[in-house]
This record gives C-alpha cells, sequence and structure tokens, in this order.
C-alpha cells in the first residue's frame, strides 16, 4: 500500500501578513516576491511597488 504525503495546509500569508516585523520573500534572482504591511510601510511603498523589484 502507497501513503501520499499530503503537503500542510495552512495560510502563510495570513500569518506573514499580520506579523509587526517586516517579512519579505524573494525569487531566485533575489527580487520581492511577496511582502507584508511592515515591509510596505518600511519601505515606505505599497506592495505593488516592489514586488518585482530588487
Amino acid at each position: 500500500m502507497e501513503h501520499k504525503v499530503k503537503p500542510l495546509s495552512f495560510d502563510w500569508e495570513k500569518i506573514f501578513f499580520s506579523m509587526p516585523e517586516a517579512v519579505a520573500v524573494v525569487d531566485q534572482e533575489f527580487r520581492f516576491a511577496w511582502v507584508n504591511a511592515a515591509m510596505e510601510s518600511f519601505l515606505g511603498l505599497p506592495k505593488e511597488k516592489i514586488i518585482g523589484e530588487s
């Protein structure tokens, strides 16, 4: 009998977005792929202007 491992299903965005610390996820080229509200505040820019930048 084969057992398949299911990935954990949790809303990581909800967790990271609510954190008071600035959090960013970057891709392999070190471009911003995701930022939370604290990072937006820290950089003084909306996420739409941050995502895709390095």
